[in-house]
């Protein structure tokens, strides 16, 4: 059963709306919650429930939602790792429908391995965080 953290919906507030003008980019975190807490929807606690639906609403918000390469393949491994080997396809099946609604940046190799942030972030943070800068795109 996946563990989800309360995630507060600050975008009630008007003045969080004007940061999504430019999208937002959604970490591998995030997502592997998401699938893992949809593939296992019954076996949610009633707080649990409530989670997901906070964040499903969130994630519904009418702006252009973004991954990179790097999420994607860090979200493949985490689903792995959390997937039983029969499961795994539908985790797969499910990321495939999410990720529809997606656009996806590109980061080249030599952007992220000369950032000084992947030694202390590794390969998709350090993707994520460049291309939030590059469009002042908020991360999530």
């Amino acid at each position: 059963m996946p563990e989800l953290y309360p995630y507060e919906l600050l975008y009630e507030e008007k003045k969080f709306l004007g940061f999504l003008k430019r999208g937002m980019i959604i970490d591998s975190g995030v997502l592997s919650k998401l699938i893992e807490a949809k593939i296992n929807k019954s076996r949610l606690s009633e707080a649990e429930r409530k989670i997901l639906d906070q964040l499903e609403r969130f994630l519904s918000l009418q702006c252009q939602k973004y991954v990179t390469p790097h999420v994607l393949a860090e979200l493949s491994n985490l689903l792995n790792m959390a997937a039983s080997e029969d499961a795994f396809g539908k985790f797969m099946l499910l990321m495939k429908k999410e990720m529809k609604e997606y656009e996806e940046i590109l980061i080249t190799k030599a952007d992220v391995l000369n950032n000084d942030n992947i030694e202390k972030l590794g390969v998709a943070d350090t993707g994520i965080i460049i291309a939030s800068k590059a469009d002042d795109k908020i991360i999530l």
